[in-house]
């Protein structure tokens, strides 16, 4: 019963939220907030179109690798800092400018140097991450309880285990929530790059209908979008479940 719950209040919100959607459109002068009875078979249309599967695959694919590549730099580069405590005042510098560019000023310099490369989403996700990865990293690494590394140090435990062991498992919940957030991020920058410069994606196919000056569809992709990150927050929150009852990182 209990697991039930989440489930309903999370059908009850989209009802509500549909019924609310609907009578802001149905108030609307002239109509020009298209209902969800319009929009939603739209987007059954679309999920089934073979253009569909090439722009959201373009755009997934961006995404992906920005985050990825994010993740594994920032995670790098946060462990060293644990035999060498001096490296992040080194980079530290970096992370301070990394976290005031604004994204669309990152995404204008790109765009001047790249051009319409396939570099442009993909550096531009980076600065954004990368220092918001690595905050969120130095502040799981400094939460691991020194009581741990005490008994490592007393029973001679080797560096490569107390890193398995202990440091990860606590930086589990870290490391989804900073993806999850990263995938948020990215999603932005992505679908705002390939708005301005690229010739596939569900950000170009935003703007394309944008200048038809149709919002239906504009809302279709949107809410196509927003069902992809839905889908794939929850499989990130299983397999945090997974990793945290496995490595007994709840204790």
């Amino acid at each position: 019963m209990k697991r039930s719950l989440p489930n309903l209040a999370f059908f009850i919100s989209f009802l509500v939220g549909m019924g609310v959607w609907h009578i802001i459109a149905v108030i609307t002068p002239h109509h020009l907030i298209p209902s969800p009875i319009r929009v939603l078979p739209e987007m059954g249309s679309m999920a089934l179109s073979f253009r569909f599967i090439q722009d959201a695959g373009a755009t997934c694919v961006r995404i992906a690798t920005g985050v990825a590549a994010s993740f594994v730099i920032s995670f790098a580069l946060s462990l060293l800092t644990i035999p060498y405590p001096l490296l992040s005042r080194l980079y530290y510098p970096f992370i301070i400018l990394g976290q005031t560019i604004p994204a669309v000023v990152a995404t204008f310099i790109a765009i001047i140097i790249f051009g319409t490369s396939e570099w442009t989403p993909f550096l531009v996700v980076l600065t954004a991450l990368i220092p918001q990865m690595i905050i969120t990293y130095s502040h799981g690494i400094q939460a691991v309880e020194q009581k741990y590394l005490m008994l490592g140090t007393i029973y001679h435990i080797p560096r490569r285990s107390v890193w398995i062991h202990i440091y990860i498992p606590r930086l589990i919940p870290f490391v989804v929530t900073s993806i999850r957030n990263g995938l948020s991020v990215a999603c932005k920058i992505v679908i705002l790059v390939e708005s301005f410069i690229l010739s596939n994606g569900i950000g170009y196919e935003i703007r394309y209908q944008f200048e038809m000056f149709s919002l239906t569809h504009i809302l279709a992709w949107s809410g196509l979008l927003g069902l992809i990150l839905i889908i794939t927050d929850t499989l990130l929150s299983a397999a945090s479940h997974y990793f945290l009852t496995k490595y007994n990182a709840y204790d």
